[in-house]
């Protein structure tokens, strides 16, 4: 949903006072761009672990790197 917002705020018409009153301040904009690229990446990680071939080397990378990004 949050991928689909953010596919559709191109063709909004920033110029229609209308519209522009419906939708969130700058601000939350940016920081839930922030919040869906982490989750993304958290998803990335999720979808390598439902992977056969995953050994637990690359569990304990791929939780160590996601720590150090989201403590």
């Amino acid at each position: 949903m949050v991928k689909r917002y953010f596919e559709l705020l191109e063709f909004i018409d920033v110029e229609d006072d209308d519209i522009m009153e419906l939708l969130p301040a700058p601000a939350p904009i940016k920081r839930l761009r922030i919040l869906y690229q982490e989750l993304r990446d958290i998803l990335s990680v999720s979808e390598a672990l439902q992977v056969r071939d995953v050994d637990l080397l690359d569990v304990r990378e791929w939780f160590d790197e996601l720590v150090s990004v989201k403590p």
